[in-house]
Formats: C-alpha cells, structure tokens, sequence
C-alpha cells in the first residue's frame, strides 16, 4: 500500500474541498459547487510526486468503450424510474407532472402565446424534453465535470488500497469521498437532519464507489466509471427534483427517505452488474492495468 500518497492526497482532498465549502457557506463567494469535483484530479497528481510510486491513475481514461458506455447510459436513467416508482408506491413520494415550481419560473402559456393541445400539454413537454437532455448531458457534460473525481477516487485511491480486500477498500474509499461533501451537506439539512444526513453522505459514498469500483473491476476502464457517475449526477440534479419537488426529491447523496431507498438500490446494483448491465469487456490495452483486487486482473466475462 502506498501510504505517503494516499495520506497526501487525502489530506490535500479533503482540505481543499473543506475550505471552498467554507467560501460557500460563510464567505458567499459565487464558487459553483463543480469545484468539489475537480479538486480530486489536482491531488492525484501532487500525491503522486512526493510518493514512490509517481504513476496516477491505474487505468485509462480516455476513449470509453461506446457499447458499454450507452449500456450505462440507457440503464442508469432505468434505475432512477425504478427508484421513485419504489417511493412514490410506498408514500415516500409524490409526482408532480404540471411542474409547478418549473412552469412558475419559465414563461407562461399566454406569454409564448400557445394554444389547444400544445397549451395544455406545456408542462409535459417541458418534463420530456427535460428528460431526454438528462439522459444526453449524463454520459457526456456530466461525465467530463466528473472525470476529474474519478481521475482522483476510482483512479488513484482505490487501487492502492486494493490490498485490504475489494469491498473493503470500496467502504473505505467511499466513506472518504462522501466526507469531502459531508460539511455543506449537513449545513443544508435542518439542524434536526444534520447527524442522518452525515450518515446517508458516507453511506451514498460507499454505494456509489461500491458500484462504480466493480464498474470498473469488470470493465478495465475509468472513463466507464466516468459515465456512471455523470449519469448518476445528471439524474439526480435535473428532471427528477422537478417531477419530484421539495420533501421527496433528492440531491444526491443526502435525501431523507428517497435517499436511504437510492442508496440500497445503488449497493444492489453493484452486486447485480451483470444481470443488470450486460457483460462489461475490457479494452485490448487495459488487460495489463494494476488490478483492483490484488489477485485478479480486470475481468470481462
């Protein structure tokens, strides 16, 4: 285990991403939130300077296999119906399809003087259109915002503490990616909500670093994992909460109800990724890449 440059990326991660949440929270500086995912990409490298071991990231990142990737992308959105088909069956949560609180920000109907059928349906065209940029902004804007977390996480951290086991490092490596967004998660949450909320960032981090790692185990590739988190992100952040308002949508990872169900069928998936997304081959050049799991290479079934 390369314990000087996990320590120091650890420490330059986790101080970065404390400090730009303190900007945001008590200072107001405009800093967008996107800043949290970059910082990890900055670290890797500086940790791997001052470490004995200077490669970064394990596995490549560039030229994602496209079957795999519109495998992930068409599946993701999949999973998030399921979710709040879930919620919404057991009371957790409630549809709105007039969107209200979109609809009262973009213009009216009479404004863009519209009218029959196109009228009527407005608010549903708005949610349609507003789904199919999710699905399309996922694996693609999304996904390149995320690279530069996965390029730290995924890329350079859980290799190196592959050697505790995988699912070890996989609640190691998560609970530590969720700490980086615990601080300005619970300032958000109601103060009753604060210890629960710090319990579903560190749990949401383990789930999604849980599928995200066998993602990769299987696929040999960071940027599959790239496209994952990009799809998980862009879901969660743009037409759900609107369908889905106040009180029973999530921002992923911190979500009351919808969140704790979320992050169950986030660890289940990991446990299911074959049934789920197909066989993930490796690329021909990641065959060599330094394994996750320290006895075995990354696997295409």
């Amino acid at each position: 285990m390369d314990k000087k440059g996990i320590l120091t990326f650890l420490a330059i991660a986790l101080a970065a991403s404390y400090l730009t949440e303190a900007a945001i929270v008590f200072l107001k500086l405009p800093i967008p939130i996107w800043v949290l995912f970059v910082i990890p990409a900055p670290a890797a490298w500086i940790a791997s300077r001052v470490s004995s071991n200077h490669s970064v990231a394990a596995y490549p990142l560039r030229h994602v296999p496209k079957i795999a990737a519109v495998r992930v992308a068409i599946t993701i959105p999949l999973l998030f119906v399921v979710l709040y088909t879930i919620t919404t069956l057991l009371g957790f949560s409630k549809p709105d399809w007039r969107a209200g609180e979109l609809m009262a920000q973009l213009p009216s109907v009479h404004e863009m003087q519209l009218t029959g059928p196109i009228a009527a349906l407005y608010p549903l065209i708005i949610l349609v259109v507003g789904f199919v940029l999710s699905v399309i902004l996922g694996p693609t804007l999304f996904a390149l915002l995320l690279s530069g977390t996965e390029y730290g996480w995924r890329g350079y951290v859980l290799p190196r503490i592959a050697t505790v086991g995988r699912w070890r490092s996989y609640i190691l490596t998560g609970a530590l990616w969720g700490a980086t967004f615990a601080p300005i998660a619970c300032y958000q949450a109601n103060p009753g909500n604060r210890l629960p909320t710090l319990f579903l960032v560190l749990a949401a981090g383990i789930a999604l670093t849980a599928l995200l790692g066998e993602i990769l185990r299987h696929s040999g590739h960071l940027g599959l994992t790239a496209v994952c988190c990009g799809c998980v992100v862009g879901q969660a952040s743009t037409v759900w909460p609107v369908i889905f308002p106040a009180g029973s949508a999530i921002t992923f990872p911190w979500g009351g109800s919808t969140g704790v169900i979320a992050i169950a069928l986030c660890a289940l998936t990991a446990f299911l990724l074959k049934p789920i997304f197909g066989t993930l081959r490796p690329l021909i050049e990641t065959v060599n890449a330094n394994p996750i799991v320290p006895d075995a290479q990354p696997q295409g079934e």
